[in-house]
């Protein structure tokens, strides 16, 4: 499904799959190992990784199961659902590379939490979100 939203005086497209992309027990397993490597580190989840638009994340890199999996998943269906929605972008899927993965923790509960992230555009030609979870709005 194409959405359109205005980023200053540009209407661009965003796209989202018509069913999920990946499994609830891929996403959970996401999740926990973030989870984990979070809670192994003195200072918990990065916020300083990002300038302009920081996030409270942790990336990918250093999540050797997601790492695996998502690596195996741009070539299944990540880079082909992107040429699908932007054939005039993507010719080929297999001439896609990614620039920075990670991981972003929203918490609308906790009084520091991160509860959203202001429309901006990234560097990149294309840019990607996959919601782990649901029950939210955004």
């Amino acid at each position: 499904d194409a959405i359109p939203f205005q980023v200053g005086s540009r209407v661009v497209s965003a796209y989202r799959s018509a069913a999920p992309l990946f499994s609830t027990a891929e996403c959970q397993a996401v999740i926990e190992e973030a989870e984990a490597y979070a809670a192994s580190q003195p200072s918990g989840w990065s916020t300083q990784r990002h300038a302009n638009y920081p996030t409270t994340d942790i990336p990918i890199k250093a999540l050797p199961a997601a790492r695996k999996w998502f690596d195996e998943a741009l070539e299944q269906k990540v880079f082909p659902f992107l040429a699908h929605s932007y054939p005039s972008l993507v010719a080929d899927p297999d001439e896609l590379r990614i620039f920075d993965v990670f991981i972003v923790k929203y918490d609308a509960t906790q009084p520091n939490g991160q509860r959203q992230l202001s429309t901006h555009r990234d560097s990149s030609l294309l840019s990607l979100n996959i919601a782990l979870n649901d029950g939210f709005e955004g």
